[in-house]
């Protein structure tokens, strides 16, 4: 997902690689299946308005805006969703998405999502080569802040966290910033009054959703800021992230440079740089991202400063020492 039409894209509502500076990395695609929380949605005043797709293998031609669908609702029960009477505007980029898939940039008119969730469904036929269809969901609260992991309302505790944030002197702020409600890079009296002006009542709160349905993400390389470093797609980073990376070195017994290549698909999922190999940087990436997130109460990484450790002894048996051993030397020879 990324905030189009703001400033962190020139506010410019057109498809262009301008949207990659727009991007809300703090954020990452539900699907089907998992509880819905603050990484899911945005507090945008303009609301669900971007979604970038990145798709692997896919045919040369025929990809257009007719291979998704966009339906939009705020229930769990995802068959009381209603089509979204909207042709998105419809970009692609061939090679220049992660591992060299396809970029899919979507766009729909400003404040065409509000206070809803956005059901994107990548069909699956010959345009997409997909079996059978991804399905995947972006919610919009304006005006939220996260202030709360049980609800969504917009309060006047969120409009005082605002105001508590507003910045000055010319201080800017990145896109990750929850109190910069119209994403123009400042939090001023502007975002205060979005806040108070999207006041919610419990029966118009915007659902902590669990959308019914089984996940799909075959050849779905990327949803916007669905993170790189969670490289078993599960929503959160954590050290099984890092893990898996480790585990699949240990595994390339016939590679003795220390790194694996990427280009087979059923690997692309854990070359977290995207330089078309998978190697112990790709498993520094996942810890450094744990360890940058500490300080992010709204993120969707493993807060436990001994998560890694933790991980290590739960998710190994007898070969723990070894584990680690093998950690530490990946991690130095980067």
């Amino acid at each position: 997902m990324f905030y189009n039409n703001s400033d962190f894209d020139g506010n410019d509502s057109a498809a262009n690689t301008a949207d990659e500076g727009a991007i809300a990395s703090d954020k990452q695609a539900l699907l089907p299946g998992q509880n819905a929380s603050f990484a899911n949605y945005t507090s945008y005043s303009r609301g669900v308005n971007g979604i970038i797709i990145d798709i692997a293998n896919l045919p040369a031609s025929g990809l257009s805006a007719d291979d998704f669908t966009l339906r939009v609702g705020n229930d769990s029960d995802t068959s009381t969703f209603t089509d979204l009477e909207i042709v998105p505007g419809f970009s692609r980029r061939t090679g220049e998405g992660a591992n060299s898939s396809d970029r899919i940039t979507l766009t729909l008119p400003d404040k065409a999502v509000v206070g809803k969730w956005l059901q994107v469904t990548v069909k699956a036929n010959e345009n997409t080569a997909l079996e059978t269809p991804d399905v995947f969901y972006f919610g919009n609260a304006p005006g939220e802040v996260g202030n709360s992991t049980d609800d969504t309302s917009v309060s006047n505790a969120d409009v005082l966290k605002i105001r508590l944030n507003r910045t000055a002197g010319g201080t800017t702020v990145d896109s990750t910033s929850p109190y910069d409600i119209n994403r123009d890079q400042i939090v001023s009296n502007a975002d205060v009054l979005l806040a108070r002006l999207g006041r919610t009542t419990s029966e118009a709160e915007l659902k902590l959703i669990t959308p019914s349905g089984a996940s799909n993400f075959s050849s779905i390389v990327g949803v916007s800021a669905l993170q790189a470093t969670d490289t078993n797609a599960d929503g959160v980073v954590s050290a099984m992230d890092a893990l898996l990376v480790i585990n699949h070195l240990s595994g390339s017994t016939n590679n003795t440079s220390g790194e694996e290549t990427a280009s087979q698909e059923k690997w692309s999922h854990l070359d977290v740089d995207g330089n078309g190999h998978v190697t112990a940087l790709d498993a520094l990436m996942v810890i450094n991202e744990m360890n940058r997130s500490q300080t992010n109460p709204n993120s969707s990484v493993s807060q436990s400063p001994q998560a890694f450790d933790l991980a290590l002894r739960d998710l190994q048996s007898e070969d723990e020492e070894d584990d680690i051993q093998l950690l530490d030397s990946r991690l130095d020879s980067v």
